[in-house]
């Protein structure tokens, strides 16, 4: 009779013990995915065994998002109704934080997911069903906040006030102040973001001489930092580094005549005094926008 009793009560004390483990390791996870109350009215927790069915970035990478939180985020513009994917560290909200605008772009997507494992933060992604364009709208050529001027903008659909400061509010949230913006993109074989290409505006500066031969990757025409600015030139300081780093560089000149709404002409003309950095790749050279990303955070940090 002891014995049978003892029996039951220790595996009831082990049970209950479990029990308030869980509860006390599920609080800390809570606690550690909660969104500051500026952006909570147009969040909302999401479960990754249901964004994966429409999200083929989610399900390509679901082992990894398991250890991050993961929100979808809701904009409803004067013209259309944005969805994007907002994932960030639990143990380290604040951190690099990438802006995704092209859903067609799945290795910048996995890149981000990288970053945001090792280095905290975390990024944004729009939500396209895997198109580059959102109902006829390029999600990179939407920063306005007033009529006047996106009509200056030949590939801005409407105006999109609330699309723009949603994803500034998002990034402000996250990026450590001092950070500069950055965004992460994946391109064709020679397009028409990549070395091969000069205007009057937009300037080249390759970091041939300081890529060694086993980087090749860093050689591709396709592989580049772009920068932005109403600078003639870029800040020679932050144009040296890169360069030194192996990092060819691109910079836009941008004024208000030349704007195409883009979020680094945004930046540009809005936040002069800001710094912007995208990270451009082959589409699936994995490898190359990971050393990339790697040697941009070790210059920001």
């Amino acid at each position: 009779m002891e014995y049978n009793l003892f029996m039951q009560i220790i595996p009831l004390s082990r049970f209950l013990f479990m029990l308030v483990l869980f509860f006390v390791m599920g609080v800390k996870a809570v606690a550690g995915c909660e969104v500051p109350l500026a952006i909570k009215s147009f969040v909302t927790h999401a479960k990754l065994s249901q964004i994966q069915k429409s999200d083929l970035d989610v399900r390509r990478n679901i082992k990894s998002l398991q250890k991050l939180c993961v929100y979808e985020v809701k904009i409803n513009d004067v013209h259309m109704q944005w969805k994007m994917t907002l994932v960030f560290n639990p143990k380290q909200q604040k951190g690099p934080f990438w802006f995704l605008p092209h859903d067609d772009e799945d290795t910048a997507f996995h890149t981000a997911v990288y970053s945001t494992l090792k280095y905290g933060g975390g990024f944004l992604s729009v939500e396209a069903k895997e198109h580059r364009y959102f109902r006829g709208q390029d999600p990179n050529r939407n920063f306005s906040t007033t009529l006047q001027e996106a009509k200056s903008c030949v590939q801005q659909k409407f105006f999109s006030p609330h699309y723009t400061q949603s994803v500034l509010q998002i990034m402000h949230v996250f990026k450590p102040q001092g950070y500069p913006y950055l965004t992460l993109h994946n391109n064709t074989n020679g397009g028409g973001v990549s070395m091969l290409h000069t205007s009057k505006m937009v300037k080249n500066y390759p970091a041939h001489k300081h890529i060694t031969k086993q980087s090749t990757g860093l050689l591709d025409e396709d592989s580049l930092v772009y920068m932005a600015g109403t600078s003639t030139i870029p800040y020679a300081v932050d144009l040296n580094t890169f360069l030194q780093k192996g990092l060819n560089v691109k910079y836009e000149r941008v004024s208000k005549i030349n704007n195409d709404c883009s979020f680094s002409n945004y930046l540009a003309l809005k936040h002069p005094h800001e710094k912007y950095y995208n990270i451009e790749t082959e589409h699936g050279d994995y490898m190359t926008q990971k050393k990339m990303l790697d040697r941009v955070v070790n210059i920001i940090k």
